[in-house]
């Protein structure tokens, strides 16, 4: 049986990826209304499966330049580092996608933990006796609250 990474799941890549995603969208000049980067991602993600073939990369939200606005809140909130000239900007912009990028990545591998704790559900957890349902193993390993 394939196990979650648990030792690998909170090292420091995964906090920097949490962080990312947890970073508080200030102001809302996109129309998302997205309260994190993570909110937002999801609600990109919605908007893509919902509007199917009819999706407007350009202006998911009604404008465009919306990948602004999730730099914006990563530099806002002292994740990168803002540059005022064409250079520090193209640099802060870089570093604002691979930082995204990174927590698309994590978010990649939860996904793909995900059938290994459904299968953890109804083994014997050690010395404790005890078996888990899903739903309690998912809560040892993230934090989700679905309203």
């Amino acid at each position: 049986m394939n196990e979650p990474e648990n030792d690998t799941m909170m090292n420091a890549q995964s906090v920097a990826a949490l962080r990312v995603l947890a970073c508080p969208m200030a102001d809302d000049h996109s129309g998302s209304g997205a309260k994190t980067v993570g909110h937002y991602l999801a609600k990109l993600v919605m908007k893509v499966w919902c509007e199917g073939e009819c999706f407007n990369g350009k202006r998911p939200f009604g404008n465009s330049g919306w990948q602004w606005d999730l730099h914006e809140a990563l530099i806002d909130d002292g994740l990168v580092e803002g540059g005022d000239e064409d250079d520090g900007s193209r640099r802060a912009e870089s570093e604002c996608d691979e930082l995204i990028h990174q927590a698309l990545l994590y978010l990649e591998q939860m996904m793909l933990n995900i059938p290994a704790i459904f299968a953890m559900a109804n083994t014997d957890h050690g010395d404790t006796g005890r078996t888990g349902t899903a739903l309690n193993i998912i809560r040892e390993h993230t934090t989700w609250n679905a309203s």
